[in-house]
Order: C-alpha cells, then structure tokens, then sequence
C-alpha cells in the first residue's frame, strides 16, 4: 500500500483490497458475505473519502500509515488501541464523505 502514496486509482486498489483481507482474516463468513454484497458500494465510498484527502493533503501517506497502525495494534493484541485508530479513521472518512456530497 505505501507504494501507492501518490496514485489515486493504485491506493484505491490497495483499500479495497485491504478491507476485503480485514473481512477475510476476521474468519466470519457472514461478515465476509456482507463486504463481498456492499463491495462496490464500499468502492465508491472509499473513492469519495480517498479524493477527498488527497485532495486537501497532496499525498495519502496519512491514510497508508494509519492502515499499517491498524495492522500494527491489531497483530500485536493491542485490541483497544486497533480500535481507537479504527474509530478514528472512519469518524475522519465519514467526514470527508459529508463534506464531498
């Protein structure tokens, strides 16, 4: 994903990607079911906010290292903290979402 930092449609690529792995390695075969029905709806979404930030930022290093402390927390057993950054990357998408509409 870091290689992406730069490339709107490869960093696109890469989050989807990403999310679809996060749903798969959660070893829930309804939640992975439900992102592979909204997967494109997702796409999209992740379009907006990816746009959105690139656009006010220049870069999308801030999302790419805040994907790998996601990884990071979550591969330690650091739940709470995976969580907090979890919380905090969607309450910032879901803004940029409402700011693009």
């Amino acid at each position: 994903m870091a290689e992406s930092a730069h490339s709107l449609e490869a960093f696109e690529q890469a989050d989807v990607e990403f999310h679809l792995a996060l749903a798969t390695a959660a070893n829930n075969s309804v939640n992975l079911r439900i992102f592979q029905a909204v997967r494109t709806p997702v796409h999209k979404t992740l379009r907006v906010t990816n746009r959105g930030y690139l656009k006010g930022h220049g870069d999308l290093s801030e999302p790419i290292l805040n994907h790998k402390k996601l990884v990071d927390f979550a591969l330690s057993g650091d739940a709470k903290v995976a969580i907090e950054v979890l919380e905090n990357m969607i309450k910032r998408s879901r803004a940029r979402v409402l700011n693009n509409m």
